[in-house]
């Protein structure tokens, strides 16, 4: 009965966040909610970019600058509907993700992270490959925002 508690507490899932490490490129979750009968949700998801030009903080501090920032991840099932449902994922709702596009020297911040993404799935293709699943998954984004900045700042918004 108290899986969901271990496995929604930041000191066992953070480790799993943590080796998803890509190259320079950290994750983190604020808060993931477990629950047996209640919807699962991922919130305060973000992805930075550690060698990227610091973000100035007002007290003078400095962090890396998210490339993606995700207020919540939202599932429409428990954790028992997951279990039982077999292929039958459910709904997934992104709310409100933001994407910084930072135009660097020769590349931007995205580009990198592609990059760095197929660089892993080159690492991971040589293992025998399977078929893909056959799931369902209906997945919806509510209030995605990017940001696009450089030699002139400028700024879009996707609703």
């Amino acid at each position: 009965a108290a899986v969901p508690t271990i496995v929604g507490s930041r000191w066992f899932y953070q480790p799993l966040v943590d080796r998803l490490a890509i190259q320079v490129f950290r994750l983190q979750i604020d808060k993931a909610e477990i629950r047996w009968l209640q919807p699962l949700a991922l919130r305060g998801i973000h992805l930075k970019l550690i060698d990227a030009p610091k973000l100035e903080q007002a007290d003078n501090s400095s962090q890396p600058r998210d490339v993606i920032e995700i207020k919540a991840i939202e599932s429409n099932r428990s954790l028992i509907g997951y279990l039982l449902g077999g292929r039958d994922l459910g709904q997934l709702r992104i709310v409100e993700p933001r994407v910084d596009i930072e135009m660097l020297e020769n590349t931007s911040n995205l580009e990198k992270l592609v990059d760095a993404v197929s660089d892993t799935n080159k690492v991971e293709s040589s293992k025998p490959a399977t078929g893909p699943a056959s799931v369902d998954l209906v997945i919806e984004v509510k209030g995605m925002s990017v940001s696009v900045t450089g030699q002139e700042p400028t700024e879009l918004l996707l609703v």
